[in-house]
């Protein structure tokens, strides 16, 4: 593979040589201290397959993404877990904390619906509102295709391509309930783009 790609044989203690020095940065990446300067706080498990001589093994990947007040977005920390339950969250959230992650700048946090996620929330960073993310909002069968087909269209330049206008969450705490009707739930959404515009 990397004859194709460098054009010349690499040996395979250049490999591991190479292999070493990567792992040592991810390690110094994952031990770094971390400055509480993330307004946004989103969360996510994120499933990957990686191929085995046994075939596929697919395991999560807890991921900490930090959006700073100027609007850029910075991945804080990941974490491979065996899977997505709430001492996995935990563990990983503490680390943060740990590290300097306190929650003291956190305005709201972005996460998806995971029991695990949404039980070790509490323990670590109590009294941050939680605003349920718009990937598991658009899964919701309750809210319909109608929403999907506004927010594939309006949604990902609304939320990802402007800051908000009085601040990097303000349009960030509109939510559309889980219950929420087909008929009302464009109107919601309508509603949380402007606040974004």
């Amino acid at each position: 593979v990397l004859l194709a790609l460098l054009g010349h044989p690499v040996s395979a203690s250049t490999v591991s040589r190479v292999a070493r020095t990567l792992d040592a940065a991810v390690a110094a990446f994952h031990r770094r201290p971390l400055r509480d300067v993330y307004p946004v706080l989103m969360l996510d498990g994120v499933v990957l397959a990686r191929k085995t001589g046994a075939g596929a093994l697919r395991r999560p990947v807890l991921v900490a993404l930090g959006i700073r007040a100027d609007g850029k977005k910075e991945v804080i920390d990941f974490r491979l877990a065996a899977g997505e339950s709430a001492a996995a969250w935990e563990g990983f959230l503490s680390d943060l904390y740990r590290r300097g992650l306190t929650g003291d700048g956190i305005e709201v946090i972005c996460a998806d619906g995971g029991q695990g996620l949404l039980a070790a929330l509490p323990t670590v960073y109590p009294g941050i509102a939680v605003q349920r993310c718009w990937a598991g909002l658009l899964k919701n069968p309750v809210l319909g295709a109608g929403v999907c087909r506004f927010t594939r269209l309006q949604l990902p330049r609304a939320y990802f391509g402007r800051r908000c206008r009085d601040g990097p969450v303000a349009g960030l705490a509109i939510q559309v309930p889980d219950r929420t009707t087909k008929r009302a739930a464009p109107s919601r959404l309508r509603l949380m783009a402007a606040a974004v515009r």
